[in-house]
């Protein structure tokens, strides 16, 4: 399945998306918001872009049997308090350069192999926010603004928690590791 907005507005899923197979969402750069609430589901290789004014996660995407990406190139990327974010294989969630602040404020459960990847202005895991790993978890953040962990991180596996930009690597909340955990700041 393909869905594809090249309008001004917006691009919203409120209900609900089964597919098994390829599944791409793309919102273009002339297009509002990419808001993926209600239940979006696929068995199979799953990609949304966004393009557009930002991207939010605010129901519940559920990936089975191979890769999801989520790619936000322009705005903010927000998984909203109370949205969930399940990849049963790899999961790869970036927030490009140029982009403002990444937010995970629901929850995000990812196995084999976990990347949350900011290169916007700041990543945060909120008060709500939950990023649960199996394998190897990895959250990078490479934006200006630094990496702030309110609520937790968790990783069954190899946990690697890296800060690359500048104001640095607070944690207000908790890191969960059970194997190999490694945490740094290297600004």
């Amino acid at each position: 399945a393909k869905f594809t907005n090249n309008g001004t507005g917006n691009m919203t899923f409120g209900g609900t998306v089964e597919n098994t197979g390829t599944t791409e969402v793309l919102n273009s750069d002339k297009s509002g918001k990419l808001t993926v609430g209600g239940n979006f589901t696929n068995n199979g290789v799953t990609t949304m872009t966004n393009n557009g004014t930002g991207f939010d996660v605010t129901g519940r995407v559920t990936n089975n049997n191979d890769k999801l990406t989520m790619l936000n190139n322009r705005g903010e990327f927000n998984v909203k308090a109370g949205a969930n974010v399940t990849a049963n294989a790899n999961l790869d969630m970036t927030n490009a350069i140029g982009t403002e602040a990444f937010t995970i404020d629901g929850t995000v459960n990812g196995k084999t192999v976990t990347n949350i990847t900011n290169n916007g202005s700041g990543l945060t895991v909120g008060t709500n926010g939950r990023v649960n790993g199996t394998g190897t978890t990895n959250v990078v953040n490479n934006g200006q603004n630094g990496l702030t962990v309110n609520g937790l991180v968790s990783g069954n596996g190899i946990t690697n928690i890296t800060n690359n930009g500048e104001d640095g690597l607070i944690v207000n909340g908790a890191i969960d590791g059970t194997g190999t955990t490694t945490v740094s700041n290297t600004k």
